[in-house]
Formats: C-alpha cells, sequence, structure tokens
C-alpha cells in the first residue's frame, strides 16, 4: 500500500512539474535557512546548562540607589569573598573571578596570551574538563597554572606540561609557574573563557586591595546548598551588607538616595548562571535575548510564507484534482486511503525538499558561521530536533489541510463538475496578504536596522577617528620605553603629527580588548562614581579632543602625574560648581581638577555619556599604557608605522588600526542582525513572488475561457492584465498597510535601547511598500501579460 502512494504521489508530482518545482525549491531554501537559524537559537539557548550544578551558581551583583538613578554592577571586592563565607557559613562554595593579559616566556620564546584569576575550588565549583589534574589538587598550590588544550599546544607543541615551569609576564612582574594542570578548550556555549588559570592571589591587585571593600575590580560566584533558594539567599545578603558596607550605605543616604521597594539603597543580588549570557544590564558582556528569539520568528515567518505557498498551490489545483478523488470514492475509497494518498505525496515532496535543504545548509554554513562568530556543526544532537520541528511545522500546516480539503469532496457533485473549492479565493487572499505582510515588515525592519548602524559608523564621537592609528603594545614590552622609542622614530616623519599613550583602547581593536575602570570615592557628603583613564602627554592634542576649560597635562608641570586631574564635561556638571577647575577630589591621594575636556565617547553609543576622569601615566603606577595613538597625516602612514615597529620589536606582532576601524567593530552584532534581516527580507520577497507566480498561473488557466471571451469581445491586453492583477495589488496594498505600525512599533522599541540613534525614518515604510508593489507588479505582469496575448480560438478551443 505504502508502495503504491508513493508511487501515485510520484507520477502527480511529476505531472504538475511547475507547482512541484515552485513546492520543492520554496521548501528546500526555507528549510535549509530555517534550519540554521533553529540551530542557532538551540546553541544560544544552550549557554552554560553543562555545569553539573549550573542550576544552584549564581554570580553576585550590587544594585546601588544613587540620587541620580539605579546603578547595577557585577565587580565585586576581594575581602567580600572570606565575608560571604563567614556570614553565610552554609554556601557550599564562594569563588572570585578576574582576568589580564600575560605573555608566556617559555625556552626563549614569547607567547602574548591572557590569564584568569580564581580560587582553588573553581574546578570543583564549575564542569570544565580537566584532562590532566584533580579538581580539588590542581590548584592548591600558588605558584601554579592551568593550561588550556590550545595555549600548552602554543607553548609546547607535542610535548605533555604537567610539571614544566614557565615565566609569565603579568602586569609587568615576572611569575614563574609550574604546569599542574591541563583543561580542555572550554566549550562554544560557555560565558566564561580561559587560556591560563592561576589562583587569584596571583594577581597584581590582590595584596594591597585583600582588606579593601572600596576597590571593586573582580567578579564573584556562589554555588548555594540544594535547600536554599535564590531568594532566601538573597535576604541573607542583607545582613551582610549592613555589617560590611554599612559607611557606603550612609553616604549614599546623606547623598538623597532614594531606598527601593525593600527599603534598600545598596543590596547585593544574585544572577543566575543560565541567565548571564543574556545579561546586557549587569555584566554588559552578554547578548540580547532578543538575537534568538528574532532569529526564531524569522525562521517561522520564512516556514509560514512557504507553507502559504504550498496551501494555495494545492488548493489552487483542486479543480484537476476532483474526478480523480469522485472516481476514487465511487470505487469505495474511504476518507482515510484518500488522506492518505495525499499526504503521501505531500510528505514525499517535503522529505526531498529537507534532503535538498541539508545540502543548502551545509553549503552556506561556513558563511553563517562568520556572520555570527560562532561554531555550530550539522553533526549535532539539536540537529535531528530542529529537523523534527520543521517536518511537524510544514507537515501540520503545509500539508495537513490540504489533504484534508481534497479528502472531503462529494463524488456526485464532483463527477458533475461542481465542487465546494471551485472558488477558493478567499482563503487563497488571506494567505496572500499575510504572506507580503510578512515580507513588507522584513523590508521595514532592514531598512531601519541598516539606517542605526550606518549612523552608528558616522557619528562624530567627539574626537579624530580616520587619522588616528592605535597601536596595542603587549604584555612582555615595557610599555613606557616603547611609546618614548616610537616618538624617538617616528619625529622625523613627516606623516606622523604627534603620539600619545593609553591604558585603554578607544573602540574595539585586533587585539579584541575593550577594558574601562570605575572608581567611587566620597566628595563632602556625596558619592560620586567616574570612569578612570590613565594617559600620557598629548592625548588631547593627537585624538583633536578640545579643552573646554584650563589647561592639558604639560612636562612643565611635574606635578601633573601626582597631583592633577582632567574631567570630562558630565562629571563637571556632576560636581555642580560653577567652574571646577582648582576643585581637590578626595581620592585618596588628593588630586586637583585642572582642565575640563569636552565630552567625548569613550563607550559605545548604545550607552549614555557617563563621567570620566582621566590623569597622567607614570612608569610607576601599577596602570601600565596598553596603546599607542599615532595621529597621521594621511591613511598611507600605517606602512611606515608598521616598518618602525618590526625594526624595534620583531617578536611582536603589530596589530595596528584606524580609530574607525575599531568604532565599527564594536557592532558587530548590530551588522550581523542587519545582515540576515536582509537575506530574510529578500528571501521572504522570492518566496512570497514564487507562490505569488504559482497562483495567478493557476487563476489565468481557471479563466482561460473568460480571457478567451473578453478578447474576442474587444479587450486589450492592458485590460485584461488589470483584471487579472487587480485584486493582487490591492493584496499587496493592504499588506504595507497592516506591516507598517508593526514595523514602526518593534523597530521604535529597538531603536530606544541606544542611548544614541536615528529618529524614525518615516520614508522608510513607503519605500518598502513601492518595493513590494513593484515586485508584485512584475511578478504578476509576466503570467498576465502572457495569458492576454493567448490567442482567443485556441483558448475557446481547449475549453
Amino acid at each position: 500500500m505504502i508502495y503504491n502512494i508513493l508511487k501515485i504521489a510520484y507520477r502527480n508530482i511529476l505531472k504538475r512539474k511547475l507547482f512541484s518545482a515552485i513546492n520543492v525549491i520554496g521548501l528546500a531554501v526555507a528549510m535549509g535557512v530555517s534550519l540554521l537559524l533553529l540551530l542557532t537559537v538551540f546553541h544560544q539557548f544552550s549557554f552554560d546548562n553543562f555545569h553539573k550544578n549550573g542550576d544552584r551558581i549564581y554570580q553576585v551583583y550590587n544594585v546601588t540607589n544613587h540620587s541620580s538613578g539605579i546603578a547595577k554592577g557585577a565587580t565585586q571586592a576581594s575581602p567580600l569573598k572570606e565575608a560571604l563565607e563567614s556570614e553565610m557559613p552554609e554556601l557550599e562554595h564562594v569563588m572570585r573571578w578576574s582576568s589580564g593579559p600575560a605573555s608566556i616566556k617559555y625556552e626563549g620564546d614569547i607567547i602574548e596570551s591572557s590569564i584568569r584569576f580564581t580560587d582553588a575550588n573553581f574546578f570543583e565549583m564549575f564542569s570544565f574538563q580537566l584532562l590532566e589534574g584533580t579538581p580539588n589538587q590542581v590548584l592548591a598550590n600558588l605558584n601554579t597554572v592551568v593550561l588550556s588544550e590550545k595555549t600548552a599546544a602554543k607553548v609546547f607543541g607535542e610535548e605533555n606540561p604537567i610539571g614544566k615551569t614557565i615565566t609569565l609576564n603579568i602586569a609587568g612582574k615576572a611569575y614563574r609557574m609550574e604546569v599542574s594542570g591541563l583543561v580542555e578548550d572550554e566549550p562554544n556555549n560557555s560565558s566564561l573563557h580561559y587560556n591560563m588559570i592561576t589562583r587569584f592571589e596571583n594577581h597584581p591587585d590582590y595584596q594591597d586591595n585583600k582588606d579593601n571593600f572600596d576597590n571593586q575590580f573582580l567578579g564573584m560566584f556562589v554555588q548555594l546548598p540544594p535547600t536554599l533558594s535564590q531568594q532566601e539567599a538573597e535576604e541573607k545578603l542583607k545582613g551582610v551588607v549592613h555589617k560590611y558596607r554599612n559607611d557606603e550605605i550612609e553616604q549614599l543616604q546623606k547623598d538623597g538616595a532614594q531606598p527601593d521597594v525593600e527599603g534598600e539603597v545598596y543590596s547585593l543580588k544574585l544572577l543566575p548562571l543560565n541567565d548571564l549570557h543574556f545579561d546586557t544590564e549587569i555584566t554588559g558582556n552578554g547578548i540580547s535575548i532578543a538575537l534568538p528569539m528574532g532569529l526564531l520568528i524569522i525562521a517561522f515567518f520564512i516556514l509560514v510564507i512557504v507553507c502559504i505557498n504550498f496551501i494555495n498551490l494545492t488548493i489552487g489545483t483542486a479543480l484537476t484534482r476532483a474526478r480523480e478523488v469522485g472516481v476514487r470514492k465511487v470505487l469505495g475509497a474511504t476518507k482515510r486511503q484518500l488522506i492518505s494518498q495525499f499526504f503521501g505525496e505531500v510528505s514525499l515532496l517535503i522529505f526531498v525538499a529537507l534532503f535538498l535543504g541539508l545540502i543548502l545548509a551545509q553549503f552556506g554554513l561556513a558563511d553563517y558561521n562568520q556572520l555570527f562568530r560562532q561554531k555550530i556543526s550539522l553533526y549535532n544532537p539539536t540537529l535531528i530536533f530542529a529537523i523534527g520541528s520543521i517536518l511537524v511545522f510544514v507537515g501540520l500546516i503545509g500539508g495537513s489541510y490540504p489533504a484534508l480539503v481534497l479528502s472531503r469532496f462529494q463524488p456526485a457533485s464532483v463527477l458533475k463538475g461542481s465542487t465546494s473549492v471551485q472558488k477558493p479565493g478567499k482563503l487563497r487572499n488571506i494567505l496572500v496578504l499575510l504572506q507580503f505582510t510578512l515580507s513588507v515588515f522584513l523590508i521595514i525592519c532592514t531598512m531601519i536596522v541598516w539606517n542605526q548602524i550606518d549612523y552608528l559608523r558616522s557619528k562624530p564621537l567627539g574626537y579624530s577617528k580616520e587619522d588616528v592609528i592605535s597601536i596595542p603594545i603587549g604584555n612582555e614590552l615595557d610599555s613606557y620605553q616603547v611609546l618614548q622609542r616610537m616618538r624617538n622614530e617616528l619625529a622625523a616623519n613627516p606623516n606622523v603629527k604627534s603620539i600619545t599613550g593609553s591604558y585603554g583602547n578607544l573602540g574595539m581593536g585586533k587585539d579584541g580588548s575593550r577594558t574601562t575602570s570605575i572608581m567611587g570615592f566620597s566628595q563632602g557628603d556625596r558619592l560620586l562614581r567616574t570612569h578612570w583613564a590613565v594617559v600620557d602627554y598629548d592625548y588631547f592634542e593627537t585624538l583633536n579632543i578640545p579643552l573646554v576649560e584650563g589647561r592639558s597635562f604639560s612636562p612643565e608641570f611635574p606635578t601633573d602625574s601626582s597631583e592633577s586631574i582632567i574631567i570630562n564635561e558630565t562629571f563637571a556638571r556632576q560636581l555642580g560648581e560653577d567652574s571646577p577647575i582648582g576643585t581637590v577630589l578626595d581620592l585618596g591621594p588628593d588630586r586637583k581638577v585642572i582642565g575640563v575636556v569636552k565630552d567625548y565617547h569613550f563607550l559605545p553609543l548604545d550607552k549614555a555619556m557617563e563621567p570620566l576622569s582621566l590623569v597622567l601615566a607614570k612608569p610607576i603606577d601599577d596602570f601600565r599604557l596598553g596603546y599607542i595613538f599615532v595621529s597621521v597625516s594621511n591613511r598611507t602612514a600605517m606602512s611606515n608605522l608598521e616598518e618602525t615597529w618590526k625594526k624595534l620589536y620583531p617578536e611582536t606582532i603589530f596589530q595596528a588600526t584606524f580609530l574607525d576601524e575599531n568604532n565599527q567593530r564594536q557592532y558587530q552584532v548590530e551588522e550581523s542582525i542587519a545582515k540576515l534581516f536582509t537575506t530574510s527580507g529578500l528571501l521572504a520577497i522570492i518566496l512570497s513572488c514564487m507562490g505569488l507566480f504559482g497562483v495567478v498561473v493557476l487563476v489565468t488557466s481557471q479563466r482561460t475561457k473568460e480571457i478567451g471571451i473578453r478578447k474576442v469581445l474587444g479587450a486589450s491586453v492592458p485590460s485584461i492584465v488589470g483584471l487579472i492583477s487587480k485584486e493582487f495589488i490591492l493584496l499587496v496594498a493592504i499588506a504595507i498597510v497592516i506591516a507598517a505600525p508593526m514595523g514602526w512599533w518593534l523597530m521604535k522599541q529597538w531603536l530606544q535601547s541606544y542611548a544614541y540613534s536615528i529618529d524614525f525614518p518615516w520614508w522608510s515604510i513607503p519605500l518598502a511598500g513601492i518595493m513590494a508593489i513593484l515586485i508584485a507588479v512584475v511578478t504578476l505582469g509576466i503570467q498576465s501579460v502572457r495569458a492576454a496575448l493567448t490567442n482567443p480560438i485556441d483558448a475557446l478551443r481547449d475549453e
């Protein structure tokens, strides 16, 4: 029976080559694209779920109710660990987590890398797989380090690294470390990343701050016992806060802070580990959950559009199958047998399309992974679930309904030439309307996203970005010596205008680093917070950042490095004084404000302008310079800088970039979303047009006699084309009216997530509408003109 069903299905598919091709091609493309999108969605929602006790692990974060607003932060002070262990002994684990640059020296080779500082219980708390070493012993000693697989391969090649001694350069200091463990590279779905892991006591800031609650520079995780809930733990944390942070609470109250609903102005909260990947507010390192949800919606839209094509074309061909159904019923076929027959045809089409879709997905996988900077594979356990989801959706929506409709034909009626679906226009029109509504919606979204990205790239940032080059110094070199040598070497270069240095970069360079430090301090009876930047002489001159008031750092004032500070306009307004010049800030040691610079965007444009303080770098500081900025007269100077760098430091990689490139690199996620919307919108339009073309072919074939009679009676070609097309053009126009408010509302919400964004461009809606109508007119015109040009004698003879 199954063989006969498949054989008849195969014959029917070949009999209707055009409609079968439209269905198979549309389904294959839609399934291939949806498969990739669903794999990404599953991947995003799988983050951090591989940890054995992940449901009981939380990151500690603080909520501060300043008088100016609520601030949330994930950084904590080092002694909080001992405080939590003392006040909440029921906690199974408390662990600190921080990072920094480090270089590895082994047998004369130097490798730039990064290192994580944590506590001895790290591998007991998290389920990262140790290849060498045991979880409770691998970090038992202070002078030990655990290497990831990829780091061990870079340093030792195929040698066994265990027991070997390497020299690590951390913040300019050399540490001899024994390799005590080897850990698998972190999974692709991990929020915690590492190259090397060592004890937290080796952190360069540990000794000076091990008892200091005011310096918050690390992340902290806790593991709750099964008997303690998150709400109960947060309630107990209130006691810890009031015991160890009471001074800050009193300062906040003096500053006019408003308590929250629980009566607290400063509190510690817990962020579940499984929510860490989607956190954009507290840690700032996660992605918005809107991204995977958007991918899921787009996959749904694409499958809906292709299912609409399938339903329209299948129901549209019902007349040609009506007599077949009638004869089968007269010969004794049951409704169940007819449904099986038609569902067999649907299933054959779907499985052929699925096979082609898998091939398309495999071919496009590399570019797709590059777009989202991920490493998903079709050889993935979730592939089966993704395929199953698609098959169920397409089978039920696209296949079941047509099969049920066709099986309902009454034999007496259809053999007389009459069926209940002779005019399936109402359902068809609703489905075509839905198709183009989704297509226009995606077009509107695409235009808004690209306009916002163009705005982010081109908005003036308050500093020169097109003619300033950023050079990462690396961790192994003496940063102050490097800066001075580069100044000396490039002094006579006519393409170089000025040189300076900074602890942090502007934007994101090739090294992938983006750092900012925040300092809180008491000023009189107020608690103030400011971002902290360490810079060298000529910083403002090199970046062309204008001074609003006061002066810049100068070698003529030797005390600038220890006693002076320059602030931005936002911080000056926060101080609330008519002129902040000369104000002494109680930073311990005190620093006098000598200048105010115009606000410039040192943070990405999704964040509002914040207070910024800049101090002059000095070699004895813990803060080393991380980057050299070079102002050049033209972009060809990059080659001159590379030659100079390689002459001075041939063993250190030259990773220079222009600041405008750094700025663009900050918005890679937005660019990925824009490309996705563009591809999805284009695909939606193509699939909709394929379906529309098929429907028009059916309509013209069913109205062949009418068209012939009209031509005999003198109807012109344009009038016949208009007769066939006007109904569908009206549907597209209605789709525009429906899609416009949907697109406006969603994109308005998205734009509000940026501190700086475009105004909603009103012209995007009519432009999207014009594009949709033109595409529909071209699609309709091809078949409508062909039908209108048909010889009426042939048409009437055929009838």
